[in-house]
């Protein structure tokens, strides 16, 4: 049977829609429809039914088997090849789908050209695979220590500008743009004090 998935935010849901395998059971699970029927057999859509039962169903080659215990990792395998699109001055990690690049050096004009150029790179790959990114999600950092006045790079989605912050956390890690991790200690001692608090207490109860 369909698996039960919670309602997601409309940007989320429209991209997901763009995915070909998945388009009947996209809109039977986000706009609450009945379930869909295959239209070669006309009867209820099961995975089973896909997969095996249905002899006239044709696949077509993109997306994945939403709610397979398959459909993480072939998504992880299919996203990955994002990383190969990168120019070579431009690095890049990718944990499934968070995504970040980097670029170093003494002249900004230059960084931000080669920036640029990689996410347009990746903008084309995005555009041929069905996926989308979005330029407020999006987060740019000048890691610099500099003491004199000097300009941010503007890089832009689609004319939209990627805003720039002075720290971005990444896999549980927040990077401040001195890279004194100051930000990132101070969040786990918050996010221990309460806890250590409630051991202090419960430790004189005993």
């Amino acid at each position: 049977m369909w698996p039960v998935l919670p309602i997601r935010e409309l940007d989320v849901k429209l991209t997901r829609l763009r995915i070909g395998h998945t388009c009947f059971t996209h809109k039977h699970l986000i706009f609450g429809k009945r379930t869909p029927v295959c239209p070669t057999c006309h009867t209820d859509f099961t995975t089973n039914h896909i997969l095996i039962e249905c002899p006239s169903f044709k696949s077509y080659p993109e997306g994945v088997p939403q709610g397979s215990v398959l459909s993480v990792t072939l998504f992880i395998l299919h996203l990955s090849q994002i990383l190969n699109h990168l120019p070579s001055s431009v690095h890049g990690s990718l944990y499934v789908d968070d995504l970040q690049i980097s670029c170093q050096g003494s002249n900004m004009h230059l960084i931000e050209r080669q920036l640029q150029n990689a996410v347009n790179k990746l903008l084309a790959w995005c555009d041929n695979n069905g996926h989308t990114i979005s330029a407020e999600k999006s987060r740019c950092v000048h890691f610099c220590r500099k003491r004199n006045i000097h300009l941010d790079p503007n890089i832009r989605i689609r004319n939209s500008p990627i805003p720039i912050v002075n720290e971005i956390r990444f896999l549980g890690v927040i990077f401040d743009r001195k890279l004194t991790f100051l930000p990132h200690v101070l969040h786990l001692w918050e996010k221990c004090e309460k806890p250590l608090k409630i051991l202090k207490v419960l430790s004189k109860t005993y």
